[in-house]
């Protein structure tokens, strides 16, 4: 199975940019554009994939490799979408992906587990 991941860039945040460099990945680009634009590039580069799985990002997220592995391990499990790998901040690795539903209507660490 193959995941691309698709970055929205119109800036070049360095410390984002340090981190998709790092990624071992398949990564398309699409910058360069106005909005408009932009959804003729994305229509593009979907038309001209033969990924199994598309993931899109942010040109101001810093990604690691763990984070990209666990949504594409969370597809490969069978999770039809899988969303929202965030840290709390650039200094505490948990994040926010879960295969559950939250437990109750306020988003907080204990949520989801259990």
């Amino acid at each position: 199975m193959s995941a691309l991941l698709v970055i929205f860039h119109p800036r070049r945040i360095p410390a984002a940019v340090a981190s998709f460099d790092a990624l071992d990945a398949d990564i398309a680009f699409v910058s360069g554009g106005n909005e408009s634009q932009a959804c003729d590039m994305f229509a593009d580069v979907l038309a001209g994939s033969d990924h199994d799985y598309l993931v899109i990002c942010a040109d101001d997220c810093i990604i690691t490799q763990a984070a990209f592995d666990a949504v594409v391990a969370a597809l490969e499990d069978g999770v039809e979408v899988a969303t929202g790998w965030c840290t709390l901040d650039r200094d505490n690795p948990l994040a926010n992906v879960t295969d559950a539903p939250l437990d109750g209507d306020v988003p907080r660490a204990s949520s989801a587990w259990g």
